[in-house]
């Protein structure tokens, strides 16, 4: 297919290729090689309490607060991942359970799965004791914003403590740190000021030996009328849309926050923009103000056979509900399977059945989101042509 940089299956997000790297497991589960319940990618929600209320939380309106049993941790072996991201519909560094807090977690975790790279994303709001930072492969500091009075209005945290939790694990020998930033019709105006903030309070002040392995990491909210996204809670709150293509309003406020990014004549600055951060992946964001991150959402669902990310990757929520994506975790009132409770001969069933879209699982396309449906679309693009290498940028990296 030719030389990878100038592959069509790449002209948009390269964060969507990741799921190549485990192509493996996918054609494994497919050519019915691997009759078990393994996974590239576990998701796990150890808690769901949470020090912050953040109006644009994907799980702020469930009802139930629960919390992973310790005791069951060593289920999670069942799925054999190699990647392990832990996140949440809570803060996951504020874990507790039969006495065990975030420290002993991790070590459990490092036990059970002890090839598996492990993650974390939190709030930094607090930092949890213990040398649990050994084993943490790639760490980010979710922030999306950088007034510290709206910061506080929005999330009812403290904006400071994020960043200085930030500045600590880019210092603490963690291999890739980042700060996060989930924008939408109402923050989108401020991811220069972010930029930056990080900039010149992060980036600036680190020493040379650390810069490199700090980025931020720009994603957008859904839209429902682009999406066909069939949450409820989505509909329900505004704060987690964002404009589509017809909007003036977000045509301009894209517009001028490239052109407030691109005005900026500081080198070093332009050159964090490239190298750290994801708003320059693929476009020149000083030159072009149709930049796929904020036209992320901005098509027609794709059109795709088959969930490939079903086999590749999974859920797990803090009361061991599993599910194949955010979507169907955040909404779905029945799960199909439980890590606590089904044999892995159940799960790999339910997993399989999601793949085929089944009915009482997953409509399929209708249902999916542009940016799952983006993944299926290169999976199966991919497997269509044997030919194909995985660019460099992508490889071995397991998170996705």
């Amino acid at each position: 297919m030719g030389k990878t940089n100038s592959n069509p299956l790449f002209g948009e997000i390269k964060y969507d290729t990741k799921i190549l790297n485990h192509l493996d497991t996918i054609k494994g589960k497919i050519n019915g090689k691997n009759h078990d319940c393994r996974v590239g990618v576990l998701e796990f929600h150890p808690t769901d309490d949470c020090n912050l209320e953040c109006n644009y939380c994907t799980f702020k309106n469930r009802d139930q607060k629960n919390t992973f049993p310790f005791s069951g941790l060593n289920m999670l072996e069942k799925l054999q991942p190699k990647a392990v991201f832990i996140a949440g519909g809570g803060e996951p560094t504020t874990y507790m359970s039969e006495g065990k807090g975030f420290n002993d977690l991790t070590h459990r975790l490092k036990e059970i799965l002890p090839q598996a790279k492990l993650a974390l994303t939190t709030n930094g709001q607090e930092i949890p004791k213990g040398d649990w930072l050994q084993y943490i492969d790639r760490l980010r500091v979710s922030i999306d914003n950088s007034n510290a009075e709206i910061f506080n209005k929005i999330k009812g945290g403290d904006l400071q403590k994020s960043i200085s939790s930030l500045v600590h694990y880019l210092n603490a020998g963690v291999p890739n740190v980042g700060a996060g930033f989930v924008f939408n019709k109402y923050n989108i105006g401020e991811i220069y000021s972010f930029t930056n903030l990080m900039f010149e309070e992060v980036f600036n002040k680190a020493g040379q030996s650390v810069r490199d392995k700090f980025n931020l990491q720009f994603r957008p909210t859904c839209r429902i009328e682009s999406c066909k996204c069939p949450s409820p809670i989505y509909k329900d709150d505004s704060t987690i849309m964002v404009y589509d293509k017809t909007s003036t309003e977000w045509g301009d406020t894209v517009k001028k926050m490239i052109d407030e990014i691109g005005a900026n004549s500081n080198k070093g600055f332009q050159k964090f923009i490239k190298n750290n951060t994801n708003l320059n992946q693929d476009t020149s964001i000083k030159h072009n103000n149709s930049n796929p991150l904020f036209h992320y959402n901005n098509h027609q669902p794709l059109k795709f056979d088959k969930c490939y990310i079903s086999l590749a990757r999974t859920i797990v929520r803090a009361n061991g509900d599993m599910y194949p994506c955010v979507i169907k975790a955040s909404n779905e009132i029945n799960p199909k399977s439980n890590i606590l409770k089904d044999s892995a001969k159940k799960i790999y069933k339910d997993q399989m059945n999601y793949f085929n879209s089944k009915e009482g699982y997953c409509k399929g396309t209708v249902e999916c989101c542009i940016i799952n449906g983006r993944k299926n679309d290169i999976v199966m693009k991919v497997l269509n042509a044997p030919s194909f290498e995985i660019p460099e940028y992508s490889k071995v990296d397991y998170f996705f």
